[in-house]
């Protein structure tokens, strides 16, 4: 199915290795200020928006949430990197 998906679109640019790690993150809810606190070494919170950006370009996402599903659409982030926040999710339906 990535592979079909992917195909279908020519000459697609993939997010580098910087950008993917932090589409993850973001993807996980963490701000621009913590992804650059967590990058090693640590970038600036506007070096993780020009990355991001640049994500957007390469996908035509217009914001995060777009940019995440594109990225799981084509495979490039895995739903195996999102973590669940069960703890959270079992307090709010108590």
């Amino acid at each position: 199915m990535k592979e079909a998906l992917a195909a279908r679109i020519p000459d697609r640019l993939e997010p580098n290795d910087r950008q993917r790690r932090i589409l993850v993150l973001k993807a996980n809810g963490y701000t621009c200020p913590q992804i650059g606190k967590m990058m090693d070494p640590q970038i600036s919170a506007h070096a993780v928006h020009s990355a991001l950006f640049q994500v957007y370009r390469k996908y035509g996402a217009s914001n995060d949430v777009n940019a995440v599903a594109i990225g799981i659409a084509l495979g490039d982030i895995g739903v195996h990197e999102i973590h669940v926040p069960f703890d959270q999710i079992r307090r709010r339906a108590a």
